[in-house]
């Protein structure tokens, strides 16, 4: 599924429940809204082809050939998160972005050849706005060129410390840990 517009963002709003309820909430959604853009109303096949399209995004299957993001941050900086992953794609032309506002996680994905451009832009971007990025799927051919955890965090040496005193023969979770932690 794609956008008309691939450089346009778009706000979507799961209405459910008994019909006055959904009606009230379409008619609140169109005063919040008022002449910013254009508000759709999906029923049946289209309605369920976009929510699955949404649940599956973040899905390897949807992007077979890509590398998927997930990033997050406090919903505060949300924003600078949304815009920040919007410009990680603009050298590669658009990527794209499914964001969760109410929860400030947001994915991402891009051609497996922009792959290693967008982590860096994504992972300044979230870094800035106090978040995360990490790399959700790739092709394994490219992993290892790519930061798949993201910039260490600033307790790292500290983590690094409690893994030898816990963990000394590194053999609870062996691979998993990023930044050399494994």
């Amino acid at each position: 599924m794609t956008a008309p517009d691939p450089n346009a963002w778009g706000v979507l709003v799961l209405a459910e429940g008994l019909a006055e309820s959904r009606v009230r909430h379409v008619d609140e959604m169109r005063a919040l809204a008022g002449s910013r853009g254009r508000i759709e109303v999906l029923e049946g096949a289209a309605h369920t082809a976009l929510w699955r399209a949404v649940a599956e995004f973040p899905s390897p299957d949807a992007h077979p050939a890509g590398v998927i993001f997930r990033a997050g941050g406090p919903i505060a900086r949300w924003a600078d998160l949304a815009s920040g992953a919007q410009e990680a794609g603009a050298p590669a032309g658009p990527i794209g972005v499914l964001a969760h506002a109410g929860t400030g996680v947001l994915y991402a994905a891009c051609a497996a050849a922009d792959g290693p451009s967008v982590a860096a832009s994504l992972g300044a971007a979230a870094s800035a706005a106090g978040g995360y990025a990490v790399v959700e799927s790739a092709p394994p051919a490219l992993k290892p060129h790519l930061p798949l955890w993201g910039p260490p965090p600033g307790g790292l040496e500290l983590m690094r410390r409690l893994r030898e005193k816990f963990d000394p023969r590194g053999i609870m979770v062996p691979g998993r840990l990023g930044w050399g932690l494994s």
